[in-house]
């Protein structure tokens, strides 16, 4: 493994791989928006269409990446689709935040491999839950965090908006920083 950790090529070109296999994965199934999906729909739908409705329930921080699909698509399941890229990006992002954590190419593909081969952080985005994009606003703040702190800030806003259990990921940014 010695290899791994020397060269970035080889650890993107896995990382690569899984997002490819995850893309298949996904492409095999079929949303099927359920609970709160139509509650996260419907503040996508009134934000592209300009109004900020408070009134809807739920949390709504990663509903705001739908907003621009809606806008050319005018899907009734931009939020799904939100998702679905989110959790195609999943492997990358675990790359990038296990490299930042650990300073290392292994780990980094160790973090994306455990995160890929979790199917209950992205297959649920096909349900309308918002995992996906939860877990790669929290792993964007673990990777910007020392280089970019505000934006860190930002993505870290916006996790603990689609989930407040976000929260908890305060102290390992402040050791990051």
């Amino acid at each position: 493994m010695i290899w791994l950790k020397k060269t970035t090529g080889i650890s993107l070109t896995i990382v690569l791989l899984l997002t490819a296999a995850l893309l298949v994965a996904l492409t095999a199934a079929h949303p099927l928006g359920a609970g709160d999906h139509t509650y996260y729909q419907a503040f996508v739908e009134s934000l592209a269409r300009g109004q900020l409705d408070l009134s809807i329930p739920g949390f709504h921080g990663s509903d705001l990446f739908a907003v621009p699909w809606y806008w050319i698509s005018h899907s009734p399941i931009a939020q799904i689709d939100a998702l679905l890229i989110w959790a195609c990006l999943l492997p990358l992002l675990g790359f990038l935040a296990g490299r930042a954590i650990y300073k290392s190419n292994f780990e980094g593909v160790l973090l994306a491999v455990i995160i890929a081969m979790m199917p209950f952080i992205s297959f649920v985005g096909f349900r309308g839950w918002t995992g996906p994009a939860y877990w790669g606003l929290m792993l964007l703040s673990i990777i910007l965090i020392r280089r970019f702190p505000v934006f860190a800030g930002l993505a870290l806003a916006l996790a603990i908006l689609t989930k407040p259990f976000a929260v908890v990921l305060i102290p390992l940014l402040l050791v990051l920083s």
